[in-house]
């Protein structure tokens, strides 16, 4: 089979091409290395909408996830609360800075 000049290949067989990778929808598809990452971190957050904390929670809270104690390093900050950091910022000399984003977040535990 050829491909004509300016053609790729995925117009020429788009049965052959994969999809990109979608990011993951849970912390179950977190790999290892990601979390071995993580753990070398001070802390992380998870952004995500406020419907989702509850979620979130039960996750973080498995067994895989309690062993390398991710409850005490990663938070959560509800997209919402982005948008009450970015107006104090704009409103403020201050600027941004991890403690802001700390304050704003919660644990997890």
């Amino acid at each position: 089979m050829r491909i004509q000049q300016g053609q790729t290949v995925a117009e020429k067989r788009p049965e052959a091409v994969a999809p990109p990778p979608q990011p993951p929808s849970d912390l179950i598809e977190i790999s290892p290395e990601v979390i071995d990452e993580v753990l070398a971190t001070d802390s992380m957050f998870i952004i995500a909408p406020q419907s989702k904390k509850n979620r979130f929670r039960e996750q973080v809270r498995r067994p895989t996830f309690k062993r390398v104690e991710l409850d005490q390093k990663v938070r959560f900050l509800p997209y919402e609360t982005i948008e009450d950091i970015d107006r104090f910022v704009a409103n403020s000399d201050a600027g941004l800075n991890v403690d802001l984003i700390v304050a704003h977040s919660e644990s997890v535990v």
